[in-house]
């Protein structure tokens, strides 16, 4: 009895499926390890799987100020930021990206396999079935998938380094907001006691122009005093406002929301901090991030120019493949293993302008 040939179809959409279903399944696989040569996660709080949102989140009181709700720390704004901040997360998924490339270039070494099923039906009722698997292995290319390795390779230590220099600039960008806006409400409360003190300075002269025992000039000078306090706190205030908003805007808040800080640390500097400065910034120069994304990049141009060089040069390849044919009631196997070797001979200059 012949197979109906819609239920062939059928048979061949659920192979479809299922193979479609196991692709998607190898999007979590990483038989390369290629992820072992990331970077460590920009921020503390990007924890779980890679590319999930923060682990933590602010609290509302934080955000309010609401009494008796713990203020955050410079390691909090620090690591917020780190992790809120676009450019963190798009170098981090950068980086990703560059891994997987290099598992790209890394399975050209593995062989391949395609299996082909196909049907049809003419009329007055001929059918026809065949199915075919085929193998294939390319065992010498004279350097091309080896230059690709390198090159994805240091496209990844560029890719690592350009995260390290952005990490460094959004933390000094953190600190340097965190303590601009411990500084600015420390000026504003200070801007605010002086025109405390003038408003009673100017008071107590006015008292004392009314009973006669002070000047007009007494009057005036103190009035302008206070006058010159009251806008010193305005300016303050507004430096004040700059700063929160900037340092939300860090944080990836709207600049209207007011986060509760800590007191800042008032403690001493170690004294060996200045005997190691040096080396700190001899160390520094030599493991400048923006350096070694540099170095890497051009060793991933010479890869790349070594691949392009090497892409018109023959590669020999082992095919072997197996097939099965149905027609008219009639089966036919069919089987082949061969040696391919490929000359490229012309390709419209391709490799000449690569």
């Amino acid at each position: 009895m012949r197979p109906h040939p819609i239920r062939s179809i059928h048979c061949i959409c659920a192979l479809l499926c299922l193979w479609s279903s196991l692709a998607l399944a190898e999007t979590t696989l990483d038989p390369f390890g290629t992820e072992a040569a990331l970077p460590l996660k920009p921020a503390l709080r990007l924890g779980g799987a890679v590319g999930d949102p923060c682990a933590e989140t602010m609290s509302a009181g934080a955000l309010n100020r609401v009494p008796g709700q713990k203020p955050f720390g410079l390691l909090e704004v620090v690591n917020l930021a780190l992790c809120n901040n676009p450019q963190t997360r798009e170098v981090w998924a950068s980086a990703r990206v560059q891994a997987a490339q290099v598992g790209v270039s890394k399975a050209s070494y593995l062989p391949g396999a395609s299996l082909s099923v196909s049907g049809n039906r003419t009329s007055p009722g001929t059918g026809q079935r065949s199915y075919g698997l085929t193998l294939s292995y390319l065992l010498y290319d004279f350097g091309t998938r080896a230059a690709g390795v390198e090159s994805a390779q240091q496209l990844l230590a560029a890719a690592n380094a350009t995260q390290d220099s952005t990490v460094q600039a959004v933390f000094l960008q953190a600190v340097q907001s965190f303590y601009q806006t411990q500084a600015t409400q420390a000026a504003l409360d200070a801007a605010l006691e002086s025109e405390r003190a003038a408003k009673e300075s100017f008071a107590a002269a006015e008292a004392r122009y009314r009973s006669g025992s002070a000047t007009p000039a007494d009057k005036l000078q103190a009035q302008t005093a206070y006058s010159q306090a009251t806008l010193n706190s305005i300016t303050a205030s507004g430096s004040s406002n700059n700063a929160k908003g900037t340092l939300a805007n860090m944080l990836g808040l709207d600049a209207n929301r007011n986060v509760m800080l800590a007191a800042a640390n008032t403690a001493a500097v170690p004294a060996s901090f200045d005997r190691d400065i040096a080396a700190l910034i001899e160390e520094a120069r030599l493991r400048r991030p923006d350096l070694q994304a540099a170095a890497a990049q051009v060793k991933a141009a010479q890869a790349s120019i070594d691949a392009a060089r090497a892409a018109g040069k023959p590669s020999v390849s082992l095919t072997a493949s197996t097939n099965q044919t149905n027609s008219a009631g009639i089966t036919s196997h069919g089987s082949s293993v061969g040696i391919n070797l490929s000359v490229p001979l012309f390709s419209g200059f391709a490799p000449t302008y690569r």
